[in-house]
């Protein structure tokens, strides 16, 4: 497999110019890729400049021999670069953070469906601010995060949870213990090929009757590398929002509400928030 960077084009509606991070220079190549992320096709003999956006998308596809990609690192950990990066910018993320957004009051509804006391499950819980504290305002909560300094400081800020810091993939509660699980701007962060078998998870680990509000991707996006988010290197991956519905019902959730949320960090980019239920017994 050889790996592409990819920038969006600007002047052309559905293209997207070849460009080498490590070189800084682009690769003149008799090919320019059509289409939208993973779905590329080629005609041949198309070139033009670089556009002027910061944000690059890395896309894993077949060998293309007109790109020289021998300085990359095919071995890259997808995940370490989101575990590093939080870890970094941790105090940053947390001050930056919309408090009260469209996004956060979707938590109400998710809260309104569950009894006081239920058992649920924050994935990717960050510093615990907004969401975490939210939940644990009436439920006995667990907040999981990979980054050992967002767990830190959520251990601080919400000192009524229990935090836990683990890939959230790795998960291994019993089947049938979770009465609720929340997870807000973390699925992004581990490659998509995780994520039917991620949900698989949180479906077996939910009671029947269990509820689910999620944070997907609303656009398909193989891998995005970003260099300079909030000074440090970030990863993110995706589905489309039709293909996260179809992957839920597959995996046994009935859908309650699915809604796209503009993210204000990031023009034009927005994420889908799915509540979900897992069938009552």
């Amino acid at each position: 497999m050889t790996s592409l960077i990819l920038y969006l084009n600007p002047n052309s509606p559905g293209k997207v110019l070849i460009w080498t991070r490590v070189r800084r220079k682009h690769i003149i190549t008799s090919e320019i890729f059509y289409g939208v992320y993973g779905s590329l096709s080629t005609q041949p003999k198309n070139y033009s400049t670089k556009p002027k956006s910061k944000r690059y998308f890395l896309v894993r596809m077949a060998n293309q021999s007109p790109i020289d990609t021998r300085d990359y690192n095919h071995n890259m950990d997808y995940k370490e670069i989101a575990k590093s990066g939080y870890n970094k910018i941790a105090d940053r993320y947390l001050a930056e953070r919309d408090q009260g957004g469209a996004n956060v009051q979707l938590i109400h509804d998710f809260i309104e469906l569950l009894s006081p006391k239920s058992k649920v499950l924050d994935a990717g819980c960050g510093a615990g601010i907004p969401i975490t504290k939210m939940l644990a305002e009436h439920f006995d909560v667990i907040g999981v995060d990979f980054s050992k300094a967002q767990i830190e400081r959520a251990k601080k800020n919400v000192p009524n949870a229990h935090f836990l810091c683990q890939d959230m993939t790795q998960l291994d509660f019993p089947d049938k213990s979770l009465d609720g699980i929340c997870s807000y701007y973390a699925i992004i962060h581990i490659p998509r090929e995780e994520h039917a078998s991620l949900l698989a998870n949180f479906y077996r680990m939910l009671k029947s009757g269990g509820v689910a509000l999620l944070c997907l991707g609303a656009e398909n996006l193989i891998d995005d590398i970003e260099d300079d988010y909030l000074d440090t290197r970030m990863y993110w991956s995706h589905y489309d929002s039709d293909t996260y519905i179809k992957m839920l019902k597959e995996r046994g959730f009935s859908n309650i509400w699915a809604r796209q949320i503009a993210d204000d960090s990031f023009e034009t980019a927005k994420h889908l928030f799915v509540l979900a239920q897992k069938a009552p017994a």
